[in-house]
């Protein structure tokens, strides 16, 4: 398994050939997600409208230079109309 340095170091030689890096992190907050966040100039949170969503986030910061991804936002819901 890659270290993070590893990781970074690829990361970095990537950003010289490439114009936009993607990193599809996994859910939740873990010691290497919190790392890998830091290598990131923003960030996507990916929040699908539910009543756990709305809890988390109150409760949970965004990281630094992140905004919030809506999956399957319903614009006629009442529930949801907070959102957007």
């Amino acid at each position: 398994q890659p270290t993070l340095g590893a990781i970074a170091e690829a990361l970095q030689q990537l950003q010289g050939q490439y114009r936009w890096l993607l990193l599809d992190l996994p859910a939740g907050y873990s010691p290497l997600t919190r790392e890998l966040l830091t290598l990131c100039d923003r960030s996507l949170v990916v929040v699908h409208p539910d009543a756990n969503s709305h809890i988390r986030l109150h409760q949970q910061p965004l990281p630094a230079n992140g905004d919030i991804l809506i999956n399957d936002l319903r614009v006629g819901s009442q529930l949801q109309e907070d959102l957007y």
